[in-house]
């Protein structure tokens, strides 16, 4: 895409008229131009650029494990799969979005609970808050109502007392009449 774009804007350079006087321009070598792009791809496929061949530790993630350099003609101390080093660069950057894509998930997870649990709280705090207003209105009504019977428990006692002492006094009365 970038060379497409290259290739247009050098064409179109070339056909739009210039003024003499302004602008003097090299002429353009095309094949130059093609030849380095060619270069530059047969280079990005190279893997061939370790700088130095002593035993390593490869981390992805949380996983390590240790890779032994092997020389490109030698014998290779144990069966198994050979990977390029680009290779395993691709798979970290691979494993790493992934984390990084597990990490946004957790994190709205983690919103998303922690607003569930503020809302909640919210609700709990309400009902606690109107639980306590009925407990304290229960209370004063009890006190009211202690008070109440507290006076009714006295009038019965004083209506009783009366009672017996109007009863008693009938009772003389009528037996000293009787007589």
């Amino acid at each position: 895409m970038k060379n497409l774009f290259l290739s247009l804007f050098i064409l179109f350079s070339l056909i739009t008229p210039i003024k003499q006087n302004k602008i003097s321009a090299e002429p353009v070598n095309f094949k130059e131009i093609q030849q380095d792009i060619t270069n530059s791809k047969n280079t990005q496929g190279d893997d061939n650029f370790v700088t130095q061949h002593n035993d390593i530790t490869l981390k992805i993630g949380t996983l390590e494990f240790p890779a032994i350099f092997v020389y490109q003609d030698e014998k290779a101390p144990y069966q198994g799969y050979l990977i390029k080093f680009n290779d395993f660069l691709g798979v970290e950057s691979f494993v790493d979005n992934i984390n990084k894509g597990c990490d946004i998930l957790y994190d709205e997870l983690l919103k998303e609970c922690k607003k569930g649990l503020d809302n909640c709280q919210k609700d709990c705090d309400d009902r606690i808050s109107i639980l306590l207003k009925e407990k304290d209105d229960l209370q004063i009504k009890l006190k009211i109502q202690i008070k109440k019977t507290d006076s009714e428990k006295l009038k019965k006692y004083t209506w009783t007392t009366v009672g017996i002492i109007v009863g008693v006094g009938t009772g003389i009365l009528t037996y000293e009449l009787v007589k």
